[in-house]
């Protein structure tokens, strides 16, 4: 007896769209999966709108990942010389929950359909791509024109948690990004105004298709966006460079942005996963989409819940640096908005330090830049000088000190006339540095760049040199060691990270 309506645990359904597809409803192993669906109307196919195949979390499939297979010998039954053993399969990805359509004929003849299709790119292996409800709703495979079934995908509205869903079919087996999609360079679209130096072009283009707005920068907007062949969320930037006099000067910002961030491969950095000029002002820059910012986190109270996040957001921020050292680069503006995080599924963070549009290598930098609060005593008081990354140490001191508002920081960065004045800026900045709960981290708010520690040397005294990239004694060898010694009842028993993670939160 057919369902009067979908399955509870179906996420979509597949409408028949013509006479061969219809008859696959009625084949007897097909019928657990078939339901009516009051709630589909399209009178161009009146004859059959009132059915369809419910595909979703109701069917048992060989896989955790694979909602349902189709072909000769799939769970979802079809029959045809034409046809394969298994033709196609639609899968679920764990890390986005995105769903998708892969073809696994012989002769590769499963296709999308109608005037939505983002079909599958040439090329490409294995062949598949993203269904949404906005496009790649309709497809259709077997013989040489892949029209010997056609389906529309007609989407359910879900009552369930999808995620629960997929961690209940053993999440350790179904399908990330990576399992699909690998790592591939960084790499500039058609470049038709100006040469930037880009790591190699990908043998296949980078597609994607954006959705809402998430947040609007200096020169642009950034949008959620999904790459259609693997099912990974993205942000997509893009970026307006201004029509004024200074127009150059934000074009070389972009231009040093995707030079030093498109080479570099790190945790804890973000990843430029594809650029592309769309005009002479405009230009695009793909990269994963984030859960959210140090600063949500900060508003949100985490780091006053989980005692030693604190410590991890510096260890992770530390490594970024050290690297950014290593290449001789700095970042110039490191701060809570510009520190992004991933959670995982056992709920720990994976932090990365992104926007990098103030990124210049240490040789060149030279102008005042930053965010004021953050900002180093070399540039707030000497401006146009010769900078480190040493200044990227004191800003990440800045942002742990603010992130746990030790001597009342917030408060104090909101008051005009401190910001308005370099000397009690810098004072109130070592006013922090005094406080007990950060004593083991005084040596990287010391206002003299020259003895200030690097993030190699913080690395080496606070967390046992993980992570570290420089080598040890490059960076001002006779930098003092750091006192680690911090009164706390469970010291004894704790790591020297989570001892001052724990300590951090006493006062």
């Amino acid at each position: 007896m057919i369902r009067s309506e979908p399955h509870p645990l179906s996420v979509f359904s597949l409408v028949p769209l013509n006479e061969r597809s219809s008859r696959a409803l009625d084949h007897p192993k097909n019928q657990p999966h078939v339901s009516y669906l009051p709630d589909y109307n399209d009178d161009a196919y009146s004859s059959e709108r009132g059915r369809g195949l419910n595909i979703g979390f109701n069917i048992e499939s060989s896989s955790p990942c694979t909602l349902a297979t189709i072909g000769c010998e799939g769970d979802i039954i079809v029959s045809g010389s034409a046809i394969s053993r298994i033709q196609c399969c639609f899968e679920v990805v764990q890390s986005t929950g995105m769903f998708r359509l892969t073809d696994r004929s012989r002769h590769h003849n499963t296709q999308f359909k109608g005037l939505d299709a983002v079909p599958f790119e040439p090329g490409r292996t294995p062949r598949r791509a993203v269904i949404h409800a906005i496009f790649n709703t309709e497809f259709a495979f077997g013989g040489s024109n892949s029209n010997l079934y056609h389906f529309r995908i007609h989407w359910h509205r879900v009552h369930f948690d999808i995620r629960r869903q997929i961690d209940s079919r053993g999440s350790d087996h179904c399908l990330t990004i990576s399992d699909t999609s690998g790592e591939e360079d960084t790499a500039l679209g058609p470049e038709r105004f100006t040469q930037i130096h880009i790591p190699q072009f990908p043998k296949l283009r980078y597609r994607y298709l954006t959705n809402y707005p998430l947040g609007r920068g200096t020169f642009g907007e950034v949008f959620e966006g999904v790459n259609v062949d693997t099912g990974e969320l993205l942000a997509v930037k893009n970026v307006t460079l201004p029509d004024t006099p200074n127009h150059g000067t934000a074009y070389k910002s972009l231009k040093i942005e995707i030079e030093n961030i498109g080479s570099i491969k790190h945790e804890n950095i973000i990843r430029y996963l594809w650029t592309e000029w769309k005009s002479m002002h405009m230009f695009i820059i793909v990269m994963p989409r984030m859960h959210g910012s140090v600063a949500r986190l900060m508003n949100d109270g985490a780091f006053i819940t989980d005692h030693n996040l604190t410590a991890e957001l510096l260890h992770q921020m530390l490594k970024a640096l050290d690297l950014l050292a290593l290449r001789g680069l700095i970042h110039r503006d490191v701060k809570p908005e510009n520190i992004l995080y991933l959670t995982a599924p056992d709920r720990s963070y994976n932090f990365k330090l992104a926007d990098f549009g103030l990124c210049n290598y240490a040789t060149r930098a030279t102008t005042r830049a930053g965010t004021l609060p953050y900002m180093a005593p070399e540039v707030l008081i000497k401006g146009r000088v010769s900078q480190t990354h040493k200044m990227d140490v004191w800003s990440l001191f800045v942002t742990i000190a603010v992130i746990l508002n030790v001597a009342e920081l917030r408060a104090q960065f909101r008051n005009p006339k401190l910001m308005g004045n370099p000397k009690s800026q810098i004072e109130a900045i070592q006013e922090a540095a005094r406080h007990s709960s950060l004593l083991p981290l005084k040596m990287m708010a010391i206002v003299d760049a020259g003895q200030r520690a690097s993030a190699g040397e913080m690395l080496d005294q606070l967390f046992h040199g993980e992570g570290r990239t420089t080598p040890k004694g490059r960076h001002h060898p006779a930098t003092p060691q750091l006192n680690l010694t911090i009164c706390h009842p469970e010291s004894s028993r704790l790591s020297q990270a989570e001892s001052w993670g724990s300590a951090m939160l006493m006062d």
